[in-house]
């Protein structure tokens, strides 16, 4: 903070006004920490603040055709109040017009939300607020700063992220522009969409979050989402309602497990995503048996391939996608591996380790789905705690153990390096997996056994 106060301090006795915006001055509002300074600089062009900069450091020189200007080593980002001027359809369809003479109040009222429209005046440490953002912090509200909000449909999900992360909800009017709005959704560029969308899955309450994609209607810009709204539950089951409901629920449980147990980053991403889309295949299977019972067989397959899709369509990176993809496809097998046996649980481990996951991911998965009911009680299934222990066993919860039988054993007792030998191998994983043996003595003697014979 050094360097960024010298800064600031020259550029306000070089004719310039620095005040500090956007997120920090928010965050400082709600007694949150956020180390991310922005400091908005009135009275000065973008080559005369970054003059001044160049005295304190290295500067980056990408930033400045956006009128941004950054110090190597210094945590806060410098720029020049601009207008955007929409030129089509998209979030890059725009041309920038640099005014260093604009009004604060100007700048404020291009920011999203009211929240974000506060700034610090650095000269006399006062909040500066015209329009109310202190006001709805203390409400809970997320409303939108002015007609410009429309300009960027990326707003739209910066809300619903928000809510996530505050348990915010949105304001009636501001609902309302956002669902003029939805028809832009297609045309937000993968990289912002998966950025809010991760912000979302990173939230303490992302239940809130998709209040604000329903109240938006931007739920429905997504099938696989839209989808939920709707499917009825069984009651027996599901005391909560039906599927949208259940989700909500589920993805609030997550999130509070993930704290719980210390996850972050995209260890939580994963979790958080999965429990969103665990159950989008009941759309398609539910249907009502013969004792008038709801039934939806085959949603955990369904729900994976959806997923898939979902993932892709936001954005999301491929080895998140895989993650979430195979936790949801078996999100029900504890409830069909009946015979409680170490085979079936092996090979369980192996599908799911394939992709990047791992047991204790799942088991977050399936523990916030069985506490996502409503007034049923909370924690994790019984079968579910089984295929954990079981893969204590094997020390496979957090990661797939290492073959014990390896092709230097192999070759010790005859073998020689090929196909055959791999083969043998890979069959030896298996029965570890299975529990058949765990040291190298015993995985020879299995070897020996069942391919010496």
């Amino acid at each position: 903070m050094d360097t960024i106060g010298a800064i600031i301090r020259t550029i306000n006795t070089s004719n310039g006004h620095c005040f500090i915006v956007g997120g920090f001055v928010r965050d400082q509002v709600m007694g949150r920490i956020n180390k991310d300074v922005d400091v908005e600089v009135f009275g000065m062009s973008v080559n005369q603040v970054a003059e001044v900069c160049s005295r304190f450091g290295t500067t980056d020189m990408v930033g400045q055709r956006f009128g941004v200007v950054s110090v190597h080593g210094c945590e806060a980002q410098f720029s020049v109040p601009r207008r955007d001027n929409r030129m089509g359809v998209g979030h890059q369809a725009f041309s920038m017009e640099f005014d260093p003479d604009m009004t604060i109040r100007e700048a404020a009222e291009r920011r999203d939300f009211t929240m974000n429209s506060m700034s610090i005046d650095t000269m006399t440490g006062e909040i500066v607020d015209p329009f109310g953002g202190r006001d709805d912090i203390e409400a809970g509200v997320i409303r939108h700063t002015s007609e410009h909000f429309s300009e960027d449909a990326v707003r739209v999900m910066r809300a619903v992220q928000f809510a996530s992360r505050f348990g915010f909800r949105i304001s009636t009017v501001t609902a309302e522009v956002c669902r003029a709005m939805t028809s832009e959704c297609a045309s937000i560029h993968p990289n912002p969409m998966w950025a809010e969308w991760a912000k979302f899955a990173q939230g303490g309450q992302p239940g809130a979050g998709m209040q604000v994609m329903f109240d938006t209607g931007w739920a429905w810009c997504w099938p696989e989402v839209g989808g939920m709204i709707g499917v009825a539950q069984d009651a027996a089951w599901h005391p909560e309602g039906g599927v949208w409901e259940h989700t909500r629920q589920v993805v609030d449980a997550a999130a509070r497990i993930c704290d719980r147990d210390g996850i972050s980053g995209d260890e939580r991403i994963v979790v958080v995503m999965a429990a969103f889309c665990h159950d989008m295949g009941k759309a398609t299977t539910s249907a009502i048996d013969a004792g008038g019972r709801i039934i939806s067989h085959g949603h955990d397959a369904a729900s994976a391939i959806m997923a898939q899709s979902f993932m892709q369509s936001i954005g999301a990176p491929q080895q998140i996608t895989a993650q979430v993809v195979a936790i949801v496809g078996e999100h029900m097998f504890h409830i069909f591996n009946g015979n409680r046996s170490q085979r079936p649980v092996g090979r369980f481990i192996m599908r799911i380790s394939a992709s990047g996951t791992n047991v204790a991911q799942w088991a977050r998965v399936v523990e916030a789905d069985h506490s996502g009911r409503g007034s049923m009680p909370a924690g994790m299934p019984a079968e579910a705690s089984e295929v954990v222990a079981m893969a204590a066993q094997i020390g496979a919860v957090q990661s797939p153990p290492q073959p014990i039988v390896m092709g230097r054993h192999m070759i010790a007792i005859g073998f020689q390096p090929g196909p055959a030998m791999g083969a043998i191998i890979r069959s030896a994983f298996e029965a570890q997996m299975a529990g058949e043996f765990n040291d190298v003595d015993s995985g020879m003697a299995w070897v020996q056994a069942h391919a010496m014979s």
